[in-house]
């Protein structure tokens, strides 16, 4: 793998049949040789995000995801996945986020019908019209207020899914009887 010619793609390719294989040490040594020549690769990070994918382990195959899109933000797959995940769970905030920006990355694919729909199905079940002048508003189920320090130096921490855009979608809703 010392070729010139070598990309991300090759090593993703590598630890896919690694891990296919049943060689789960000699895929995160291929992962890591290839993060170290391909330091800010998405494809990577997913690669290894969709095995614990696989293995229903979820919050560690966000972490993956998460740093794909931190690291290489034009590459649409990572968020594909974020979204899936996310409209699935408590916080469906991120995957509302996340299927909006792969949408707009990734166009007229199968895949961009797919998390369309997603997100159309997510609206529904998350704002509900209980009569002609109440609408209720709820992308997460988790969030809090969460104070760090004391005195001048506390800080207080927010969840933007509970203190941003629940609000900001509630207000959109003013006047609306139905999505």
């Amino acid at each position: 793998l010392e070729n010139k010619n070598v990309n991300d793609q090759i090593f993703q390719l590598l630890v896919h049949i690694y891990f296919v294989k049943g060689q789960k040490d000699k895929a995160n040594q291929t992962f890591k040789q290839g993060l170290k020549k391909f330091p800010d690769s998405g494809p990577l990070y997913l690669e290894i995000a969709t095995q614990l994918l696989t293995a229903a382990r979820y919050d560690e195959a966000l972490l993956y995801i998460e740093k794909g899109i931190e690291l290489d933000p034009s590459f649409p797959s990572n968020y594909y996945y974020a979204a899936k995940i996310y409209c699935n769970s408590d916080d469906k905030v991120w995957g509302m986020i996340y299927g909006e920006i792969f949408m707009n990355l990734e166009r007229n694919t199968q895949r961009t019908l797919e998390i369309s729909k997603l997100l159309y199905n997510t609206y529904q079940k998350s704002i509900k019209f209980t009569s002609d002048t109440t609408c209720v508003v709820k992308f997460c189920d988790i969030g809090s207020y969460n104070f760090t320090g004391s005195g001048d130096s506390a800080k207080l921490k927010m969840s933007y899914g509970l203190n941003v855009y629940q609000p900001v979608m509630s207000m959109s809703m003013l006047g609306i009887k139905k999505l």
